[in-house]
């Protein structure tokens, strides 16, 4: 999963986010960070010498995505000095990390699912010391080694995966033609990250007389994620309005800017069962009168039976006039959650001196 050389020089410039992003390398990629930083070049800010983080300025969501899936990423973070004219890029940053989150768990549950299977079982019980299991770390190295030059293990991976996805797609009545190139995208997106384990896992499932079972099989691991994949911009629209009614909170507080959005990724585990964790932290100098809180930790309990989305957009006029949209927005996501299988929380936090409060977010996908 080696970076694109052209990778820093994007030629779809309409896709170019133009914003400051600090990202902060984890320990586990430390060694590795003067080498990513020359590949970003084009992309960086200037950055102190032994720091951890890189700045990035104009770079594409692919870009940030596929740093996440190789675990450079612990933390990112951007100052909302003015929501008018950053809106677009809060949506595009939360959005492509959101969705990094979410491939990373379509990643842990494919190759939960090829682990299962007769192949991969036969392949452990005749190399045990080379398993293809949760404990055991495979890289793009070792990957190559393995499999040697007779199969492209990515070209294996999207011809087992999106052709019978595009299929299923075709046929859904409910969804249109931009909705189904949407989906196409996002899955060709998550196959293009999948980690060298789960391509090595898959190399070996497709090669054998199983094959066509395994595909059946991996097609109910993709049917589960078409809802799935809606969070990401339920979570931006909710970023958005808390920010806003952060920011709206400033006519009694002006000493609550400026605001200051962060996410913290969960590093990758080996463990059996593995869940990808997200935070999201809106955070602002100042402190929040205590209803305020009260309030929002009621919202993100309050019941909001079948409705939709819109429908719920829609029938929050009133309290769109009061400011209040950005709580409403907590209830409807803790419900999308649930029925996505993802545990969602959120709560407020106030410094000891009452010099910062922070609005938190928390995914387990």
């Amino acid at each position: 999963m080696n970076m694109p050389a052209n990778e820093t020089q994007p030629s779809d410039v309409d896709e170019v986010i133009h914003e400051t992003l600090r990202i902060v390398i984890s320990q586990g990629r430390a060694a590795d960070s003067k080498a990513l930083r020359d590949r970003l070049a084009a992309s960086l800010r200037t950055f102190g010498t032994g720091d951890q983080s890189l700045y990035l300025t104009a770079f594409l969501p692919q870009t940030l995505q596929r740093l996440v899936a190789q675990d450079y990423v612990t933390e990112a973070h951007m100052a909302v000095k003015q929501l008018s004219s950053q809106r677009n890029n809060v949506i595009a940053v939360s959005n492509a990390l959101t969705h990094a989150m979410l491939f990373r768990q379509f990643d842990i549950h494919v190759f939960a699912c090829l682990a299962k299977g007769e192949p991969v079982q036969r392949w452990n019980r005749r190399n045990p010391r080379a398993p293809i299991d949760s404990r055991t770390l495979v890289t793009q190295k070792n990957l190559s080694e393995l499999i040697g030059k007779k199969i492209d293990p990515l070209l294996a991976a999207k011809e087992a995966l999106l052709p019978p996805l595009a299929a299923s797609l075709s046929v859904r009545k409910d969804l249109q033609g931009g909705e189904r190139q949407k989906l196409l995208a996002l899955f060709e997106s998550s196959v293009s990250l999948l980690t060298p384990r789960t391509l090595y896992a898959l190399s070996v499932s497709m090669t054998s007389a199983a094959k066509a079972e395994t595909v059946r099989r991996l097609v109910e691991v993709e049917q589960r994620y078409l809802g799935r994949f809606a969070i990401a911009d339920y979570v931006a629209m909710l970023v958005i309005e808390l920010l806003m009614f952060l920011d709206r909170q400033k006519r009694d507080a002006p000493r609550l800017s400026p605001l200051e959005l962060g996410w913290r990724i969960r590093e990758r585990r080996l463990i059996e069962g593995d869940r990808a964790k997200l935070w999201i932290a809106i955070s602002s100098k100042g402190s929040l009168k205590q209803e305020v809180g009260r309030e929002i930790y009621g919202r993100t309990n309050l019941p909001v039976k079948e409705k939709s989305l819109l429908e719920f957009y829609d029938g929050t006029t009133r309290a769109r006039e009061t400011a209040t949209l950005g709580l409403y927005y907590l209830s409807f996501l803790k419900a999308a959650c649930a029925k996505a299988d993802i545990l969602f929380d959120s709560f407020v936090s106030q410094s000891t001196d009452e010099k910062e409060c922070v609005l938190n977010l928390t995914f387990l996908f």
